[in-house]
């Protein structure tokens, strides 16, 4: 009994010991935070036709409108976690 007494007499001034670990939300990572890509220009403009002026400007509002839905999917996702996570771990 006195076994006992004493291990969890050692167990409580252990955890009591310890500093509370403060949780904080993570930032995201770099990976996933990336620039959108730089849009294509058209070569050699002097001798450019109406159609390369078309193809290139058709192929930079895909690639701004794709990645602005990316960015804005994902900032969105990340902000609500985030006011989630503040709302569960409120300083007491």
């Amino acid at each position: 009994m006195k076994k006992v007494l004493l291990l969890l007499l050692l167990a409580l001034t252990g955890c009591a010991a310890h500093p509370v670990i403060k949780e904080t939300f993570p930032d995201p990572p770099i990976g996933i935070v990336q620039k959108c890509p730089d849009l294509a220009t058209v070569d050699n403009e002097d001798t450019a036709q109406v159609s390369d002026i078309l193809s290139v400007v058709t192929m930079n509002y895909t690639r701004y409108y794709i990645c602005a839905a990316v960015v804005d999917a994902w900032q969105s996702w990340y902000n609500s976690q985030k006011v989630n996570f503040d709302s569960l771990h409120k300083p007491k």
